[in-house]
């Protein structure tokens, strides 16, 4: 049977065992080739996975510098597309550095993709450090879904090609960018320990790294930088004034108190290494309105897959609490009121747990069907040459590790929740 016999039976939900391991056998002899494969989306079989087709002009490698770019979306199971012009350039500082690239999208016109909200910036995940796939969209999923946070990344799974090279399961999201221009947000900061690749960079009083000014575009000598400095370091001399707790006179009337909750129990519950203050820690807010946590970001070695030996142990261990004695953090964890709702929030985010497995389960059996040709080129979850039944084993594997740690996590969390 042709290839494009498999995918139209696939489109129709009419596979057999036979085909499916043929097709597969195929895409193990063209993934593990010594270039990458090469072909559109009719030749890869429809498995639920949108696809999204990438080309440059004249197919010109992919820079950390914006370049105009083609974009073919199409929807699972369907035969139709839509194409737009966009710009594209790589993303990320070390996830750059690794095989699989991430990438960011700017449409010249707010568009909603596959069903998200509408925007014109957004990303391509790469999840490369992540051999499940599945922990920044278990991050998001628990923020949006279980916590109820508004500021949080909308996100699917796609097939990605780039100029007709096939590049494997990527995530389709927004950017930072694209959230906090759905929240209104005219100022985007990032607490950033990387700052030595910005310049709109600047310090507080009690932040040990510095905070990098992301949105607008401003330089250190405009009006604008001084504005969003200064307000910045009130609400900071605020937090640590000898009346913090004070209604008028304290931290909560330039802090969102519930975005600050959402935030920390998101990412003490994945125990997120660079949610210490470090990097990947994102505010924002608009004129006249209170600083905003988030969104939260940047999962990918987190719910125990952290792979840096120099915290390796702690940040991986599903026990102790992470956050609690962070900077600002620290300073908040003395007011009894906002102890009292981390703790009734995390109460709320407990009783969701069986959606989160779900979600996890849900997300890992999308995902399966394609594992085998994302390993084939990327070798995540063990050798590039590795069997298909190898590859799902070891998946498997990677998914049961992750349910298992969570599951560790939250009940540490509960048990120890008056220790806060």
């Amino acid at each position: 049977m042709s290839m494009e016999g498999w995918t139209r039976r696939m489109a129709h939900g009419a596979w057999d065992a036979g085909s499916w391991l043929t097709a597969m056998l195929l895409f193990l002899f063209l993934s593990c080739a010594d270039e990458p494969y090469e072909g559109t989306p009719s030749d890869v079989p429809h498995t639920g996975l949108p696809f999204v087709c990438l080309n440059t002009p004249d197919g010109a490698d992919i820079t950390r510098n914006d370049m105009d770019a083609m974009l073919e979306l199409m929807e699972p199971g369907s035969d139709m597309s839509h194409s737009f012009s966009a710009t594209v350039k790589g993303r990320g500082n070390t996830s750059w550095i690794a095989p699989k690239k991430p990438y960011s999208i700017t449409f010249d016109e707010p568009r909603s993709p596959f069903n998200l909200p509408s925007g014109r910036s957004w990303v391509l995940l790469a999840n490369y450090h992540d051999p499940a796939q599945l922990r920044n969209s278990l991050a998001f999923y628990l923020g949006s879904v279980a916590g109820g946070n508004s500021d949080v990344p909308q996100t699917c799974f796609v097939d990605l090609f780039v100029n007709n090279l096939y590049r494997g399961i990527y995530q389709w999201g927004e950017s930072v960018e694209g959230v906090c221009s759905r929240m209104g947000a005219d100022v985007i900061l990032e607490v950033d320990g990387k700052a030595r690749y910005h310049e709109t960079t600047f310090h507080t009083s009690h932040l040990y790294h510095p905070l990098t000014i992301h949105l607008p575009e401003v330089s250190p000598d405009d009006a604008t930088f001084q504005a969003i400095t200064s307000y910045v370091q009130r609400a900071e001399d605020a937090l640590f004034s000898e009346h913090f707790t004070d209604a008028v006179e304290g931290y909560r009337s330039y802090l969102d108190v519930g975005s600050f909750v959402e935030w920390y129990l998101v990412n003490e519950i994945a125990k997120n290494n660079d949610a210490a203050f470090y990097t990947s820690c994102f505010l924002h807010f608009a004129w006249g309105g209170k600083l905003r946590m988030g969104p939260p970001w940047d999962f990918d070695l987190s719910f125990g897959d952290y792979r840096y030996k120099n915290r390796r142990k702690i940040v991986n261990d599903p026990e102790g609490f992470y956050l609690r004695h962070v900077q600002w953090y620290e300073r908040l964890f003395e007011d009894p009121s906002f102890k009292a709702l981390v703790k009734e929030r995390f109460l709320h985010y407990d009783g969701h747990r069986e959606e989160l497995l779900a979600h996890i389960d849900s997300t890992a059996a999308l995902l399966e069907s394609k594992v085998f040709l994302d390993n084939c080129l990327w070798g995540r979850l063990g050798q590039k040459s590795a069997t298909m039944e190898q590859t799902e084993t070891a998946y498997r594997e990677e998914v049961e590790k992750l349910k298992e740690w969570l599951i560790h996590r939250m009940d540490w969390m509960r048990a120890h929740l008056e220790e806060l």
